[in-house]
């Protein structure tokens, strides 16, 4: 009779500890995944910054002076193919 009673006491105490593993291992996975949406997250920060420097470098480009030189080279361009097409 005593060893069935401490069977079953054991069997008890290892589901409970069954029990709390699963639980453990729940949190575990929890904070797993949140560990993971932060190097995520943290990943995607970093992009939009080096995405916002570029920008910020294209925004304070002088407009007037690529214009400028957009304008010469097609001036050039054209009297390239001009001459071009007199040849023939």
């Amino acid at each position: 009779m005593e060893g069935a009673k401490i069977h079953g006491e054991n069997s008890i105490r290892q589901k409970n500890q069954a029990l709390n593993y699963r639980r453990m291992s729940a949190r575990i996975d929890a904070v797993a995944a949140r560990v993971q949406t932060a190097i995520t997250t943290k990943q995607a920060c970093l992009s939009h910054h080096s995405h916002i420097l570029c920008c910020d470098k294209l925004l304070s480009i002088d407009l007037q002076c690529v214009s400028r030189s957009v304008h010469k080279k097609t001036r050039f361009l054209y009297l390239y193919l001009v001459n071009f097409v007199t040849c023939f």
